[in-house]
């Protein structure tokens, strides 16, 4: 919950121009104020329209193509907002204190798949599901 809790505070918090400041490009935290409507970058993103790319060579199989690359693109949108939620406070603590780490530290903690932060949250989010299906825990 505590991911998700930042998820949300990430995105419902910005300046006073209406931009994020929980972002590494605003390089600040401060001059914030509540942003009412802070479900509709969610809805946005899923709202927005799937350009397929790549060449059909075959006519026969085109729409096939589209289709599946359609499906692909949905199933990407979907995991980047699952992301934003799931791992929320990674990247909260990404933003608060990466840019005092050097770059190679920072990558190693914070790089999307494969940082330890991310790993770690990971792996204890399969423990808890684990034991919340089959009500054993792992000893």
């Amino acid at each position: 919950m505590l991911n998700f809790a930042i998820g949300i505070m990430m995105t419902a918090i910005v300046d006073a121009d209406g931009n994020s400041i929980f972002t590494p490009e605003s390089g600040r935290m401060g001059g914030t104020n509540y942003n009412e409507t802070y479900q509709n970058t969610f809805k946005i993103e899923m709202e927005k329209g799937i350009d397929p790319s790549g060449v059909l060579e075959n006519q026969g199989n085109a729409i096939y193509r589209v289709l599946d690359m359609m499906n692909i693109g949905f199933i990407a949108r979907i995991l980047e907002t699952i992301k934003q939620y799931i791992f929320g406070f990674i990247k909260l603590l990404d933003n608060v204190v990466g840019g005092y780490l050097s770059s190679s530290v920072r990558t190693l903690l914070f790089n999307w798949p494969f940082g330890i932060l991310y790993i770690l949250m990971t792996i204890g989010y399969i423990y808890g599901a684990w034991v919340l299906w089959t009500d054993k825990d792992l000893e």
